[in-house]
């Protein structure tokens, strides 16, 4: 993982998170930079889902949401790219039994 701001490489970590760079001390506990990663690299990916979710029943969206997040961080957030991906197909998996349910109960 490269830092953004100086292009270093040395974060400190912290159990599953990393939390920042060594080299500059840059962290934005808010807002980190993995949020603007997948899109244009200055939008939020939370805009994107909202947008995304706004057009979808709530409890899709509540399996869409996490789905979309992880997907779009999972070579961002972790040095381990399959923590994201396991999550994300998790909330997947989750959201295709609901529409199978959904489609067995006739909605």
């Amino acid at each position: 993982m490269i830092c953004e701001n100086c292009n270093g490489n040395d974060y400190v970590r912290q159990g599953d998170e990393i939390t920042n760079c060594v080299v500059c001390s840059t962290a934005d506990e808010i807002n980190p930079a993995h949020y603007k990663k997948g899109i244009d690299g200055d939008s939020e990916v939370f805009d994107f889902i909202v947008n995304v979710c706004r057009a979808i029943p709530g409890d899709e969206a509540a399996m869409v949401s996490p789905t979309i997040k992880y997907l779009s961080r999972y070579r961002h957030k972790h040095p381990e790219p399959l923590t994201d991906l396991r999550k994300a197909k998790w909330y997947l998996n989750r959201l295709i039994n609901l529409l199978i349910a959904k489609e067995a109960a006739g909605e």
